[in-house]
């Protein structure tokens, strides 16, 4: 399992199938993939994929591509298919592979264009797999040739969760004719799904049973804003040996040893003690979190077909001081128990997979976490810039499987509009020159700190950015105030000079309405504009931000004009914004609550009417005018 923080917004590089193996995971679909050229537009493109199962659940498969990757008028470039396998219980190679010219000549790959190098571990989960990769160089492709391959694989071995079949139309090219067969024993009890508009056949024939999915004519989708990952929208063909999703579990858990041998016990016992001193409950396993996430790093060894889900012992987790997530949760489940705090494995999906499969495909998980059941609480140690117990966009309103004998399915924690809370408390000074002197604090719940961990290291640098967002630029300082616990808020406060802000040489001076220092400026939330949400859901945010901000007037000024109050409120959450002048002070107060993770298409006119009015309300202005002599103070 590699499982740092995963990006799941789509299944890439083609019409992904997987067949998954005990490494396996959505991000790096791997030995069941043939990974082609990123198209820069839609190509001329066939394939099938077909599958032998065998009644011990080993396995033949054959995938067949022939494709024109490259169009009249476009440039030639270097053209290549790469799949990968697990050498210890597969066997591939390349059945067929040439090219064919627009005259019709036909030219085989040598043997010397193929190439079998380790394959390289993914960006997002540093370590090291034993997998190899086959790479298929393709000779004189130009405009119009055509590209034929045929791989050929031998699964000597059934894999940890039996047979998985997950195929998924991506939004970046069209799918024009891709067709999946899968030929299995009669008996086998072999669950499969389609989605609308996939044409499916499923005839048996003696002691044999033939299913046909074909997926053909399915438009590119562009997609410009944040969504859901494809598998939660896109047309889908799926198949499954397992009859319910808890088996999963169970095989894992199959797997796994829980008991420590006696020397491990008393290593771990020592230390648990060491870490959390005089701490109980939840602040004990807070003190535990935080030191892992301080002195395990982040490897995944994977090294053979089941070490995506076997935990490697706790000792040798120790001893490293490193493991990927299954290792960092079973160390933290260890010192936990040594406390006396109930800790158990919870099997996950961490990225923008939010709905739960038709069917019961191993593919739905691929991140390991801790619950805590005495407190009903969840905490992912791999997260090194998480406080304990907080979760971030991509562990929120799924499912979680509890790895035991029997397992269970669970919710996680859906996102609710309290646990993220910023708020922005500013105190502005204008002064005659249109000079801004500014003084502000910003807080951060616990669960948004995550996002700020990393960004304030360099404070000179996130100041000037912030600065920037409101169209100020200047001089000042930075202050960050971490949490003392895990309970506790991250504080900002930071002071700045702007020169230049307001041109006051005008009869009608023009106020920008913004606070100048803020991580969270009303007017940013134009991205979450767009006219083109109509299929794929659109993902944004949840949580309260709240702004309070004054702003002092130089003598001889007063507000000429200023932005009418708005308070609206829909399905998608909440904005109050006024604006009043009180003596030479202009006080600004305002509110935008996010209630939806994710937007279904037909409900996305109620966020945009919320951004819009926010983003609205970040770009307002007051007015200025001279006040006559006689009315000054």
């Amino acid at each position: 399992m590699r499982c740092s923080r995963p990006f799941l917004g789509r299944v890439s590089l083609g019409l992904a199938l997987l067949l998954l193996a005990g490494t396996a995971m959505v991000t790096d679909p791997g030995r069941a993939r043939s990974e082609e050229n990123a198209p820069e537009s839609d190509r001329s493109r066939h394939e099938v994929r077909e599958y032998r199962i065998n009644p011990d659940l080993t396995m033949e498969s054959w995938i067949t591509i022939d494709e024109t990757p490259i169009k009249p008028g476009e440039k030639a470039e270097n053209t290549r298919h790469s799949l990968s396998y697990s050498p210890e219980t597969e066997t591939l190679d390349v059945a067929e592979a040439w090219t064919v010219k627009p005259d019709g000549t036909r030219m085989s790959v040598p043997p010397e264009d193929i190439f079998t190098r380790s394959k390289e571990q993914s960006k997002n989960a540093p370590g090291f797999n034993a997998d190899q990769k086959v790479t298929v160089l393709f000779p004189q492709v130009g405009p119009g040739t055509k590209v034929h391959i045929r791989w050929h694989t031998v699964r000597r071995q059934p894999q940890l969760f039996g047979v998985n079949i997950l195929e998924v139309a991506p939004r970046d090219r069209r799918v024009e004719d891709e067709t999946v067969l899968i030929d299995a024993p009669a008996d086998l009890a072999l669950r499969w799904f389609a989605d609308p508009g996939i044409e499916t056949e499923d005839r048996t024939t003696g002691n044999r049973r033939v299913i046909r999915a074909h997926l053909t004519g399915i438009p590119k989708l562009r997609v410009t804003y944040p969504t859901v990952a494809d598998a939660q929208f896109r047309p889908r063909f799926m198949a499954t040996t397992l009859t319910r999703l808890e088996e999963n579990g169970d095989r894992i858990a199959g797997q796994t040893e829980e008991h420590l041998d006696p020397a491990t016990a008393e290593r771990v016992k020592h230390l648990a003690h060491s870490i959390v001193g005089e701490k109980k409950g939840l602040d004990a396993a807070a003190a535990i979190h935080d030191w892992i996430r301080q002195n395990i790093a982040y490897t995944a060894l994977d090294l053979n077909p089941n070490d995506g889900w076997v935990e490697h012992p706790v000792g040798k987790i120790l001893d490293n001081g490193f493991g990927d997530c299954k290792d960092q949760s079973a160390l933290m489940r260890a010192l936990l128990q040594a406390e006396g705090i109930r800790a158990e494995r919870a099997v996950v999906q961490w990225g923008s997979l939010y709905e739960p499969m038709p069917i019961p495909v191993a593919w739905q998980f691929n991140h390991v976490i801790v619950y805590l059941p005495d407190f009903d609480l969840f905490d992912n140690p791999t997260d090194k810039q998480a406080p304990f117990a907080t979760l971030d966009d991509g562990l929120v309103n799924k499912q979680a499987m509890i790895i035991g004998k029997p397992s269970r399915l669970m919710r996680l924690p859906d996102a609710q509009v309290d646990k993220v809370h910023i708020t922005n408390r500013s105190d502005l000074t204008l002064g005659a020159d249109g000079t801004l002197t500014g003084h502000a604090t910003v807080t951060v719940s616990p669960w948004a700190v995550r996002y700020y961990q990393f960004e304030t290291e360099d404070k000179a640098a996130f100041l000037t950015r912030n600065l920037a967002s409101n169209g100020q630029y200047g001089e000042g300082k930075l202050t960050v105030k971490k949490p003392a616990s895990w309970r506790d808020n991250l504080t900002m406060t930071a002071s700045w000079t702007a020169p230049a802000v307001v041109d006051l040489s005008q009869t009608d001076a023009v106020l920008p309405l913004q606070a100048g220092f803020d991580t969270e400026p009303l007017s940013g939330k134009a991205n979450l504009l767009h006219t083109d949400v109509k299929v794929a859901p659109f993902k944004s945010e949840v949580g309260t931000f709240d702004w309070s901000m004054t702003i002092a007037l130089p003598e001889g000024f007063k507000a000429e004009s200023l932005p009418a109050s708005v308070h609206l409120a829909n399905p998608a959450g909440q904005f109050d914004s006024t604006v009043e002048a009180q003596g030479d002070r202009l006080v600004i107060t305002r509110r935008l609550v996010m209630t939806r993770l994710v937007t279904a298409p037909k409900d996305y006119p109620e966020l945009k009417a919320l951004m819009s009015a926010a983003v609205k309300a970040g770009r307002s202005y007051a007015i200025l005018t001279h006040l006559p002599p006689a009315q000054r103070g």
